[in-house]
């Protein structure tokens, strides 16, 4: 997970926004598990 500014251009205004990489899970369970993880944080 990074922040917004990691993938701006130049002097353009940045937005209040975060890039999710999801990598190949082992199976859907541990698919399951990370996206959770991420509503948990979202929500908090």
């Amino acid at each position: 997970m990074y922040c917004a500014e990691r993938f701006s251009v130049g002097n353009s205004t940045v937005p209040k926004a975060i890039r999710i990489c999801i990598t190949a899970p082992k199976d859907v369970e541990e698919l399951e598990k990370g996206l959770n993880i991420i509503k948990s944080l979202l929500n908090s």
